[in-house]
């Protein structure tokens, strides 16, 4: 809450005499209610990509692999150091649509990318080198805990309004935010509609990003002055 309140005394939201301690309970206030809802979308996705060295003739190692990925990921202008990530190596392991080839070993990847990269094209360039492991493994939301300040910002200022409806036929004024209490914010996740999931195999596919809905309820203290 500390945090939160030093950030609204940046905003201007609340006072910072407010933020010194006073005795609360002696100003006379109103207290409301109020939410504020936004949607957010992803940013950022992150992708998997594992290459498989086999037991067969002229099957590319490993390290014939990994430089195919290389040359695909600069011919679509991505940042090899800042976007690439090795998690494991060498790792044996056996799978069923491998069953005519032993499976010597294999490298796995994380990729991230920005959320409106083309991961088709990628993709298929990916296939064209043999590396046909693609899969979206997750989305991120970089910008969620600054959209939490935000929306606690706009809730209290939706709390205002609140009590200057309130208030607007009496002799008083609403005036700085004394204290907000009750904080709480949730998330719901939904699908837009429309959209599909992501199925690497197929011919042709759509990217359907989950969105966050990020609900901000407060319960805000105003002071309140006589009108001049």
């Amino acid at each position: 809450m500390k945090h939160l309140l030093d950030l609204l005394i940046v905003f201007g939201i609340v006072s910072s005499v407010t933020a010194q301690h006073i005795n609360r309970e002696e100003v006379p206030q109103v207290r409301t209610e109020a939410t504020y809802t936004v949607e957010v979308a992803p940013d950022i996705m992150e992708v998997g990509i594992r290459t498989t060295e086999l037991s067969k003739r002229n099957s590319p190692t490993l390290q014939q692999l990994e430089m195919r990925l290389m040359e695909v990921l600069r011919g679509n202008s991505i940042d090899i150091q800042q976007s690439l990530t090795r998690t494991s190596l060498g790792h044996r392991w056996d799978r069923k649509w491998f069953a005519k080839d032993e499976v010597l070993q294999n490298t796995e990847y994380i990729l991230t990318l920005p959320i409106d990269s083309d991961l088709l094209k990628i993709t298929n360039d990916l296939k064209a080198v043999n590396i046909v492991e693609v899969e979206l493994l997750d989305v991120k939301y970089s910008e969620l805990e600054e959209l939490r300040v935000q929306s606690l910002g706009e809730a209290v200022k939706k709390a205002r309004r609140k009590a200057e409806a309130m208030l607007a036929h009496e002799n008083v004024k609403v005036d700085q935010v004394l204290y907000i209490s009750n904080v709480a914010n949730d998330i719901n996740r939904f699908m837009p509609r429309g959209t599909n999931s992501y199925f690497p195999n197929e011919a042709t596919y759509s990217l359907g990003f989950e969105k966050i809905r990020l609900r901000v309820s407060v319960a805000a203290h105003f002071a309140i002055v006589d009108k001049e």
